[in-house]
């Protein structure tokens, strides 16, 4: 497979964590989310749905539209991925219920999503700098809603799930320039992640088991 772009650099990680923990054979899996459909290529053994709110998908869902949601069966999933999604969400609370809803119990959901508080981003605020620069039309021009913290998104999935791993990365577009930024990038991801993850995380990637009802 080709290098992966720049925005789906923890797909692998997802696909590593989630067959760490199924224990199911051929497993259908939903991705909502599914801009790109690059899961498939990297995980070929399960039998793959994808959603998104527009475009050429198996199903057309917004996530910001929870009628949509309710139309899928119950426990009709073994798996769910939803990578770099809910922070676009306004009430991701009653997605992730949904979520619970659609996947069988035990059923393994990988979600990920940004670390807002990295060191980047503290250095943006304190020079008045708005990275999500969407004024008051958040929603309308689909950037981040919510701007949750590592500890923030430990206890929200958490509430819902079993969580079970968190992932660590650090990834920025200068990493893929042939120069000393790939070797510092490089540095990043796998020391001062995984000692100082609060600062140095700017994307959390996790692993979750559906809560017995």
């Amino acid at each position: 497979m080709k290098k992966l772009p720049y925005g789906c650099v923890h797909y692998p990680i997802a696909v590593k964590l989630f067959r760490k923990y199924n224990k199911k054979k051929n497993p259908k899996i939903i991705e909502f989310g599914a801009d790109n459909k690059i899961l498939p290529c990297l995980i070929p053994e399960v039998e793959y749905i994808s959603s998104d709110k527009k475009g050429n998908y198996d199903l057309e869902i917004n996530l910001n539209s929870l009628k949509e949601l309710r139309k899928i069966d119950t426990n009709s999933f073994d798996g769910l991925f939803c990578l770099e999604t809910l922070e676009h969400i306004a009430q991701p609370d009653k997605v992730v219920r949904e979520f619970k809803r659609i996947v069988k119990p035990n059923g393994i959901i990988i979600i990920s999503m940004p670390n807002e508080y990295n060191i980047w981003m503290r250095i943006n605020y304190l020079i008045g700098r708005k990275p999500h620069n969407a004024g008051f039309c958040l929603l309308e021009k689909g950037t981040h809603v919510h701007l949750p913290r590592i500890k923030d998104i430990e206890e929200f999935l958490s509430k819902h799930f079993n969580l079970l791993e968190l992932k660590f990365l650090w990834t920025t577009k200068s990493s893929r320039k042939g120069n000393w930024y790939k070797y510092l990038n490089y540095f990043i991801d796998k020391l001062l992640t995984k000692f100082y993850p609060n600062l140095f995380a700017r994307i959390v990637v996790t692993a979750n088991e559906n809560k017995m009802c």
